[in-house]
């Protein structure tokens, strides 16, 4: 879990509470059903993209702002930004088991193909990250939000 964003030990200890009691077929952050493929997909790239996901939640939250976000938060959102960056690099190296379904002849350009994406995404993630550092919040939301099209547009391709 990242709690990156939660500031009181009363609260964190809330979560951490509300996360043991539930039952394994819930997600321990908002306690919503888990999806079927989800609790399927254990590989590596499964548990990667799990994280991306929390990340990717955890981001939206830290740029959701009424007004200038304070640097120690914005310090915060670039350590999300960058494991982004990591988790797309691992990603890359790995093999979506959808590959199983594409014809022989065609897998080595599908596995090149879903490695670009990765690529992408990690590119958008180190100009969000440049649009944090350079203090242009509007730019880092409609990254954000880019981010979280293109990893969805992956995931209708390739999982």
């Amino acid at each position: 879990m990242n709690f990156r964003f939660l500031t009181s030990s009363a609260v964190l200890g809330g979560v951490l509470l509300f996360a043991a009691a539930q039952p394994a077929d819930v997600t321990p952050e908002t306690g919503a059903p888990v999806r079927q493929d989800d609790q399927d997909d254990e590989t590596q790239l499964g548990l990667y993209m799990s994280d991306i996901n929390r990340n990717l939640k955890a981001l939206k939250t830290g740029l959701e702002s009424d007004g200038p976000i304070p640097p120690a938060r914005v310090v915060e959102i670039i350590g999300v930004v960058r494991e982004l960056q990591v988790l797309f690099t691992k990603s890359r190296n790995e093999t979506p088991v959808r590959v199983e379904e594409v014809a022989e002849d065609e897998r080595a350009q599908w596995i090149l193909d879903f490695q670009l994406s990765m690529l992408g995404l990690s590119r958008q993630a180190i100009e969000l990250e440049s649009a944090l550092l350079n203090g242009d919040f509007e730019a880092a939301g409609a990254l954000r939000k880019e981010i979280a099209g293109a990893k969805r547009l992956g995931h209708r391709t390739y999982k």
